[in-house]
């Protein structure tokens, strides 16, 4: 348990609205946000750092929201248990999400 303090995107198509949180399991697929920030604008073309402070605790899923028109890199295969739902839902409660099995270019540290 803790705080992230710092995240990295990489965004293939400028993400706009875009928010991070960090999500627990209800049951199953469905999912809750612990903590939020927005963070706004994220161009494209290279990672860019962004410092946050969002509560954390072992076990929890980091996600991301932004607008349509944007995109994050992702890589098609290598990662599991990627939940996804192609609407803000940042925060939800008890919220049904599909898996796939992706990486998606979103990189969060903190403390303790």
């Amino acid at each position: 348990s803790g705080k992230i303090t710092s995240i990295e995107i990489w965004a293939n198509k400028t993400l706009l609205d875009c928010k991070v949180a960090t999500f627990y399991i209800e049951s199953g697929n469905n999912l809750s946000t612990r903590d939020w920030e927005l963070i706004g604008t994220v161009i494209s073309g290279s990672k860019k750092t962004f410092e946050v402070d969002i509560e954390v605790k072992e076990g929890d899923y980091i996600g991301i929201s932004y607008s349509r028109d944007g995109k994050i890199e992702i890589d098609a295969s290598g990662g599991n248990d990627w939940h996804i739902l192609y609407e803000d839902h940042i925060p939800c409660n008890n919220k049904a999400f599909d898996t796939g099995e992706r990486i998606i270019s979103l990189h969060g540290t903190g403390i303790e």
